[in-house]
């Protein structure tokens, strides 16, 4: 049996867009120490639809799944638009390159103290800034105060989760 691979790419958040007819390539770089990324290359025919939309695309929310058909899939990952890139050589082509969420979060950092917030509220607040969700069973820890000190969001998750008894759970 073989594998057949597959992509499917929405743009926005509230009311997402289905571009996947417009992929023409798909790239998804998931590292460990750099930043992950996925580029898109979308078909010169179907560029057009995007000509009014250059300007406003970056910072907007794409959101992505790939993998096998019938085998396995990447479930949906987020990620912020940073560039687009045109280039108007023998054909027009579009690129569009995101940061997936994880990288955004391993770089944006905060003093904020946290004030008398369960680690479940804490975990939530800090998702929705990603547009993400957490799903835990647990409410853990009630934190009376906790300074994040300037550590980016991703570490001060990761800290926060090993402290509680059900970490592995959150």
């Amino acid at each position: 049996m073989s594998k057949a691979p597959f992509y499917k790419v929405f743009i926005g958040k509230d009311t997402p867009t289905d571009i996947s007819d417009f992929v023409e390539s798909f790239k998804f770089e998931d590292c460990v120490g750099e930043d992950s990324m996925v580029t898109i290359t979308l078909y010169p025919e179907k560029v057009i639809a995007f000509q009014d939309k250059f300007n406003k695309l970056t910072g907007t929310l794409l959101t992505f799944e790939f993998g096998y058909l019938g085998v396995e899939s990447s479930g949906f990952r987020k990620a912020r638009i940073t560039d687009t890139s045109r280039n108007y050589a023998e054909r027009i082509t579009v690129t569009i390159t995101a940061l997936t969420h994880g990288t955004v979060m391993r770089k944006s950092s905060g003093n904020k103290v946290w004030t008398n917030k369960t680690t479940k509220e804490i975990l939530s607040e800090i998702a929705q800034n990603y547009d993400l969700t957490v799903e835990s069973p647990i409410n853990g820890r009630l934190h009376k105060s906790l300074p994040q000190k300037n550590l980016s969001d991703w570490e001060f998750i990761q800290q926060l989760v090993a402290k509680e008894d059900n970490g592995d759970y959150i």
